[in-house]
């Protein structure tokens, strides 16, 4: 019963401010104190209005500035765009996380059934990835100190993850997407007829390819899943 009164008392004051809404002219009102609130009013809101934008600006420059926030635009639109504020070093970590979370080829590979072309791919992928999101960290130069910061620890950690996967592509991708290319051109019917795993044997330099891909899935296992928390266990990978 409390309830329903509650809500009846509720609809009755608004409709009563909806009756007198629709029945009198605020503005028309004669009374000096509302006249003077009412124009105070229009006052502030429309200083606010001009000044907020020349604050959220100047709050932007102070921020980026000593580097303590890091300022990234997810989307641009004729409507409008996103900008999130947070500490690079967190940023950072939470944007390789989740990117590095799908891709297992690079914590193991199944040379019985993943497509070396494809995984060539998405190591390249994740090279121009790593790249791009280094700059978040900013000028690891100016950031140095005698004591090691976080941000520097993820930046050499970043630069070798960079270094890594260059040598690894350098030494072997274009050697093999040249083989596979040959393979599509005149050997179709082994192309799409062998089963992947036992196709991929067939290429020059396979056993130091698959040795150099297991290096690469212990570097990613023992350096780099920890540091960004990615949970190798789901393909049946030990941690660390």
């Amino acid at each position: 019963m409390k309830i329903k009164a509650k809500w009846s008392i509720i609809a009755l004051l608004i409709g009563g401010l909806i009756v007198f809404l629709t029945t009198v002219d605020i503005q028309k009102i004669e009374i000096h104190y509302i006249k003077t609130l009412w124009r105070n009013l229009i006052f502030i809101s429309s200083t606010l209005f001009a000044l907020v934008p020349l604050l959220l600006l100047t709050l932007l420059l102070i921020l980026t500035g000593v580097k303590k926030w890091a300022i990234r635009v997810e989307k641009l639109s004729i409507g409008g765009f996103n900008v999130l504020f947070d500490n690079p070093n967190q940023l950072f970590k939470r944007q390789l996380r989740t990117f590095l979370d799908t891709k297992r080829t690079l914590f193991k590979v199944d040379f019985e059934h993943d497509n070396i072309k494809e995984t060539l791919d998405s190591y390249f992928e994740v090279y121009k990835f790593v790249k791009d999101e280094i700059m978040i960290l900013g000028d690891a130069k100016k950031q140095r100190s005698n004591k090691v910061s976080k941000e520097d620890h993820l930046y050499d950690l970043s630069n070798e993850i960079i270094k890594e996967l260059n040598n690894f592509l350098t030494t072997h991708q274009s050697n093999y997407r040249r083989w596979y290319t040959y393979l599509e051109k005149y050997d179709e019917e082994n192309l799409y007829m062998k089963p992947i795993g036992e196709l991929q044997q067939g290429y020059h330099d396979y056993e130091q390819l698959k040795t150099d891909f297991l290096k690469i899935n212990k570097f990613f296992q023992f350096r780099v899943a920890a540091e960004f928390d990615i949970n190798i266990e789901k393909w049946g990978i030990e941690s660390a």
